[in-house]
């Protein structure tokens, strides 16, 4: 149903009437206040642009969809931005957690691998035992594992000295 003249006592000009009958039937106050300025002839009275009548209220209530309209949209936008960043801090988060998990598991794997080594470290130096030699009186012949002979080198002998 197109905007008309018909809800209000007058079929012939558009009043209050019909405002609210356009608003009714689903027409936003922009689609009105529109239609008012291209058919100004079916105003009269106080009803007219700057009479304080149904154009003016159009155009107040028009101004005012506008804006709203206008904020709705700052809104919406807002909203998507904060969603678009939100995605990409959690995917971020996401991508860093990720990362810790994978450096905490290769920093398990080397502390096993370092337990193991020390474990055959252990276990070598246990299982090589220190054998004992005797030797001529006064010379002991021990022989490290690892060692094939003791050290050898001429023992200290103290010489007389005439005084």
């Amino acid at each position: 149903m197109p905007i008309n003249t018909g809800a209000g006592a007058s079929s012939e000009y558009f009043g209050h009437a019909d405002y609210e009958a356009s608003k009714a039937a689903g027409y936003t106050p922009t689609q009105i206040y529109d239609y008012l300025q291209s058919n100004q002839s079916k105003l009269r009275g106080g009803n007219v642009a700057g009479g304080g009548g149904i154009f003016d209220i159009a155009r107040a209530q028009a101004d005012a969809y506008q804006q709203q309209q206008a904020r709705q949209q700052i809104e919406q936008k807002v909203t998507q931005q904060i969603t678009s960043l939100k995605t990409g801090f959690e995917s971020a988060i996401q991508e860093q957690q990720r990362q810790i998990q994978a450096q905490q598991e290769a920093y398990q794997k080397r502390v096993e691998q370092m337990q193991q080594q020390m474990l055959q470290a252990q276990t070598r130096q246990a299982a090589a035992p220190q054998t004992a030699q005797v030797a001529a009186p006064g010379k002991s012949m021990i022989i490290r594992a690892g060692a094939s002979s003791r050290f050898s080198r001429p023992e200290l002998q103290i010489k007389s000295m005439n005084i």
